[in-house]
């Protein structure tokens, strides 16, 4: 049976209802009428700035916890009161590489209620290697790959080369080679005007010797002063000059070669053939040599200083062409472009193009001794940026990785800039350009010093077998340690004692490493085995702990790092130094695997091998003893794991806000520009 709580309404609780649906009504009728009153508002766009009270971190982690390969190839992302992104755009997080900003794209991070919780996963990569993240909300404008067969040859010519000293790209050396011609060219008329003919010839000795190259028959004593000497780099530019030419020929009829890189090379090969083979074909390098060989023989001071002038002047042209047609450019035309027009023209052939070929991201030369180490972005058309934002420019490499070339300001979707990189050829290690639209949310550096130290427990130690990081080797002997105290465990329990002892041996071999006097042959059968690594798992924990504390002493140390160490300084600790008398776990497990090595049978060693197994896996995984569901690094909890995982932290990102466009109210509404569809990605996991 049913019973109503409520009594019956009485008249006055109707009037009560009556006017309380009157107030109601009123209100929702206000809008309305404030809607009829005045114009409708402009719809809200980007305008001014606000500071973003951004909170959380991105904790470096590993792909499989727990297991080895122990590489750090995860980043785990946990972040509140993140920005949603704008339709049009999408939240990207970049990991950078100091002053190279160089790094890894973690693409289209899933916003939900003002948080970011997902992981990036990046398989070969270690991210201990990485020392800046970067938070992007952004939409692609631009994107451009080079076709992959062409390309390769054209890295042959732009960046690096088999065969030249250094691997040296074709065009690169062709180019340093037409420069140091021209100059020697200049000493020796320089020295012919000064009556020095002896100084001239020995100029045209150089000149020649650039030109031929080591392997070239003529190469050799020219001015019979009982040496041959070449300022060059001995692989000679006429040699250069062919290889270049075979290259781009190779790049232009490669079955995925552009139009651009077909026109691009007809056009280097062009201004390549106006240099000339130097063998007779009558081009400038012929000239050149006709005039040099008729110096070395000239015995007049006069006539010597003629033919050193247009010594001169042929070797400007091989270098720097010249312009017979007056239009102020020297182009890669009959009679007209030289070396420097053939290497412009062979970077113009790597353009990443818009689809009508009007704008571009180039590789130029930003004046220092390394080519191809800037871009000249130029292009239109692309979607306004809203107020606040800027564009960025990305090249992407051929494994994945991103490189931060800069942010550019752009009026009105048109980009007329200059980006440097540092010096670092940028032909050879990437395959594609990408441009954004948006604005940094957030970043966070981590501290340089500190790192360093970080890097050596995490990734790469000198003196350890493959370079293994300190914090590495300890997780991964840990976890041999662990297999084979349970392998010594099992043969005891089935009565094996002779299996038993071997896997004995193998547990302290794998503690002691083989520099430690008491590495050997522990079960006396002749021949001590370690299914380590040799190096030892207590010389990789001490190894961390003083590398960690280094990085906790560091000027630069944060509190997060100051903090991390201590906690697993905590677990190493636990794990203990394995010397006799330590209480710890490293020392009882000797004390275990020596009791099971002199056990007289397998049923004493039975108990002996339970021991070494619970204390080996103490050491690798460590124990909850306060039953909270967790192993920490605490006194007699954590053990490699934990140290290897609070290392790991130790590197953990707290992204700092800053400034970021918010939505303001404008006087008219604008059309926004059309939504580019993101790339995919395989990299984010929620």
């Amino acid at each position: 049976m049913h019973t109503n709580l409520n009594p019956p309404p009485t008249r006055h609780s109707y009037r009560r209802q009556n006017a309380f649906w009157l107030s109601l009504a009123a209100l929702l009728l206000l809008p309305l009428i404030v809607l009829v009153a005045y114009p409708k508002a402009a719809a809200p766009t980007l305008h001014a700035r606000a500071l973003l009270a951004l909170t959380g971190g991105a904790i470096p982690q590993d792909s499989t916890p727990d297991a080895p390969p122990f590489t750090t190839d995860r980043l785990a992302i946990e972040l509140t009161d993140v920005p949603a992104p704008p339709a049009d755009r999408q939240l990207n997080a970049y990991l950078l590489k100091g002053a190279t900003a160089t790094g890894l794209l973690c693409r289209d991070l899933p916003v939900s209620n003002g948080g970011v919780n997902t992981n990036c996963d990046f398989p070969g990569q270690n991210l201990i290697r990485y020392d800046t993240l970067t938070f992007v909300q952004e939409s692609s404008v631009f994107s451009s790959t080079l076709p992959t067969a062409a390309l390769t040859y054209l890295r042959q010519a732009l960046a690096e080369a088999s065969g030249p000293p250094a691997n040296l790209g074709y065009g690169i050396g062709l180019k340093t080679e037409a420069k140091l011609l021209a100059d020697h060219a200049g000493f020796a008329r320089d020295a012919a005007n000064a009556d020095n003919l002896a100084g001239a010839k020995r100029h045209t000795e150089h000149v020649l010797n650039i030109l031929y190259g080591e392997a070239d028959s003529r190469y050799g004593d020219q001015d019979n002063d009982g040496v041959a000497t070449n300022p060059g780099d001995g692989y000679g530019l006429l040699v250069y000059r062919q290889k270049l030419y075979d290259a781009m020929q190779s790049a232009a009829e490669a079955g995925d070669a552009t139009l651009n890189i077909q026109t691009r090379a007809a056009e280097v090969q062009t201004a390549l053939s106006n240099i000339g083979n130097g063998n007779g074909d009558g081009a400038w390098a012929d000239l050149f040599i006709e005039k040099a060989q008729a110096l070395l023989a000239e015995s007049d001071t006069a006539a010597a200083q003629t033919l050193a002038a247009q010594m001169a002047g042929l070797a400007m042209r091989i270098y720097q062409g010249e312009e017979l047609n007056d239009n102020g450019e020297i182009e890669p035309i009959v009679g007209e472009g030289g070396a420097q027009t053939a290497w412009r023209y062979a970077q113009y052939a790597a353009d990443y193009l818009t689809a009508d070929g009007a704008g571009y991201v180039r590789y130029i030369d930003s004046g220092s001794s390394v080519s191809n180490d800037a871009l000249r972005i130029k292009m239109s058309g692309l979607p306004a940026a809203n107020a606040g934002e800027q564009y960025w420019v990305y090249l992407v490499g051929d494994d994945g990785s991103y490189f931060l070339a800069g942010a550019v300001d752009g009026a009105n979707g048109a980009l007329d800039a200059t980006l440097s990189a540092s010096g670092r050829n940028l032909a050879g290690a990437f395959n594609a350009a990408r441009i954004t639209v948006g604005y940094k949310i957030a970043e966070d550096m981590l501290p340089t010093t500190a790192l360093g130290y970080l890097c050596t427990a995490l990734d790469t130690a000198q003196g350890t077998p493959g370079e293994t990081g300190y914090g590495v080797g300890l997780a991964t002997q840990a976890q041999i340690l662990a297999a084979h105290a349970g392998f010594a465990r099992d043969s005891a329990q089935a009565g094996n004692l002779t299996s038993a002892r071997q896997h004995a041996e193998h547990v302290l071999n794998i503690l002691y490493g083989e520099a430690d006097a008491r590495y050997g042959d522990h079960d006396n059968d002749g021949l001590p085995t370690n299914p380590g690594d040799g190096y030892g798992l207590l010389a990789y924990r001490q190894q961390m702990d003083s590398t960690l504390t280094q990085a906790a002493e560091s000027s630069d140390a944060s509190d997060n790092i100051r903090t991390r160490v201590a906690q697993v300084q905590t677990a190493l600790t636990n794990i203990g130094d394995g010397a006799s008398g330590d209480p710890h776990w490293a020392a009882l497990l000797i004390e275990s695997s020596q009791g099971l090595l002199a056990a007289a049978n397998a049923t004493e060693a039975q108990t002996f091998g339970a021991q070494m197994a619970g204390l080996a896996g103490r050491i690798y995984r460590g124990e909850d003893l306060n039953d909270n569901g967790q192993i920490e690094p605490i006194q007699d909890e954590g053990g490699a794991l934990v140290a290897f995982r609070y290392a790991q932290r130790a590197a953990e990102y707290f992204p700092q806000a800053v400034d970021a466009p918010v939505a303001t109210a404008t006087p008219s509404p604008s059309t926004p520009a059309a939504s580019v569809t993101p790339e995919t990605s395989p990299t984010s996991t929620t």
